[in-house]
C-alpha cells in the first residue's frame, strides 16, 4: 500500500496508543492486536490522532466527520474479567448511538453543536 502524506509513522502510532492508555477511546478494548490509530478528522495531516479498536474505527466511525470539539479523550482500559466482552459491547453500542448524531454532517458547513452531548459510555 502506498504511503500517503497524512499517514502516521509507526513511531507516531505508538505514541498515540500510549497516550490513550493502550486501549480504544470509545469502548475500552485493550487488545493490542485490535488497536488502530486514525485521524479524528479524515485526511487531516495535522490531526493528533485517536486510538480506536478496529471495530469502532471501521464499523462504527468510518468516515463520519465528527467535529474536533467532540474528539475522544483517553480512558482507562476495561478490566479483563468475565464481564469484559459484555461491557465492551455496551460501550460500542453507546458509541454507535453517539456517533450517529454526526452522520449527516458535511465538512465546511456550520452546525449548532449546543445540543450534542459528549460521549458517555456505561463502563
Amino acid at each position: 500500500m502506498t504511503r500517503r502524506a497524512y499517514d502516521f509513522s509507526d513511531a507516531k502510532k505508538q505514541d498515540v496508543k500510549e497516550a490513550f492508555n493502550m486501549c480504544c477511546a470509545a469502548c475500552g478494548n485493550a487488545d493490542s492486536r485490535a488497536l488502530t490509530v486514525d485521524h479524528w478528522i479524515a485526511g487531516d495531516a495535522n490531526d493528533a490522532g485517536v486510538c480506536l479498536c478496529q471495530y469502532c474505527n471501521t464499523t462504527i466511525k468510518g468516515n463520519i466527520p465528527a467535529p474536533e470539539k467532540f474528539r475522544l479523550v483517553s480512558r482507562q482500559p476495561l478490566a479483563q474479567d468475565a464481564a469484559y466482552l459484555g461491557k465492551m459491547h455496551e460501550n460500542q453500542d453507546a458509541f454507535q448511538a453517539w456517533i450517529n448524531q454526526f452522520r449527516f454532517f458535511r465538512e465546511g458547513f456550520k452546525y449548532n453543536l449546543k445540543k450534542i452531548q459528549p460521549l458517555k459510555t456505561p463502563y
